[in-house]
């Protein structure tokens, strides 16, 4: 994938819309991106996150991706995105996992389902769709999370929680909003499945 390297590192410059959501989108799409080796040069995820927020989200997707990897790469690779079907997958999966109702730990695993969808299509030669499946991620946030941000504390409560300088108290929210996550992946992972099954017989 060499080759389309630059490509992948130019669609990931989105425009500068809801600067706070849209350079997190880019930034962590992009550090996943460059974390598998798909991305490289200058661009959105390179190098040590100045910006406090973007700090955090790195750091929470990491320590999701090592609590939930098996889960979630099951989902992944479930999923079967084609350019055609990409966006009502997105669309079904985050809405599985916001089911129950937002909270930070499922906001984080719908950054890393995000970045996964991305890393999946440059796997299957689709880089077009990296660019798009931000725009879905940003849209989703403005439209769909950004009421529920807003009334929890907005992006500086995030920070607080899942920073480097969370406090003790913030640590044990956090292994709550975890444990919900793996209550609300396990639904996510069949409602994979189902979308799979149902894919194949469509397909017969």
């Amino acid at each position: 994938h060499l080759s389309s390297l630059p490509l992948i590192a130019a669609r990931m410059a989105t425009p500068a819309s809801a600067p706070d959501t849209r350079a997190l989108v880019a930034d962590f799409v992009g550090y996943k991106l460059r974390q598998k080796g798909y991305v490289c040069g200058a661009g959105p995820g390179e190098g040590p996150a100045a910006d406090p927020l973007h700090q955090a989200m790195r750091a929470a997707g990491d320590e999701f991706e090592t609590r939930f990897r098996r889960t979630f790469s099951d989902l992944a690779a479930q999923l079967h995105v084609t350019p055609g079907s990409a966006q009502q997958r997105f669309t079904q999966v985050s809405d599985e996992l916001f089911q129950g109702g937002p909270n930070w730990g499922r906001l984080v695993a719908f950054f890393v389902f995000g970045a996964a969808l991305c890393a999946e299509s440059v796997n299957k030669e689709m880089e077009p769709l990296v660019g798009q499946v931000q725009e879905w991620m940003v849209a989703y946030l403005e439209t769909r999370l950004a009421d529920w941000i807003h009334s929890s504390g907005g992006w500086a409560e995030f920070t607080a929680l899942y920073g480097d300088g969370a406090l003790e108290e913030a640590r044990r929210l956090r292994e709550g909003n975890w444990a919900s996550v793996r209550t609300v992946l396990t639904g996510a992972v069949a409602l994979g499945a189902l979308v799979t099954v149902g894919a194949f017989f469509a397909s017969k």
